[in-house]
């Protein structure tokens, strides 16, 4: 992958990662179904822009940040 891909890469993973917190707080406040079920969805997702990181052996920018926790200072603002 070239410069711009792998950035791109690593931006979807904590944006998935983004989408997941925020449902999942949201299930935690209002205990909506729909919410834990986009929060597993987004784990889904998650776990499929990791298994190209891995194949493009391109660290995570994940590792193991707690929620609402990330790498990229645009998305931790907007958590």
């Amino acid at each position: 992958v070239d410069a711009v891909e792998r950035e791109g890469l690593l931006y979807m993973r904590e944006e998935e990662k983004l989408a997941r917190d925020v449902y999942i707080a949201l299930y935690e406040k209002w205990q909506q179904p729909a919410f834990a079920n986009i929060a597993g969805s987004e784990s889904t997702h998650m776990a499929s822009v990791l298994r190209v990181l891995e194949t493009y052996d391109i660290p995570d920018p994940v590792g193991g940040n707690g929620a609402g926790e990330f790498t990229n200072p645009e998305l931790q603002a907007l958590y």
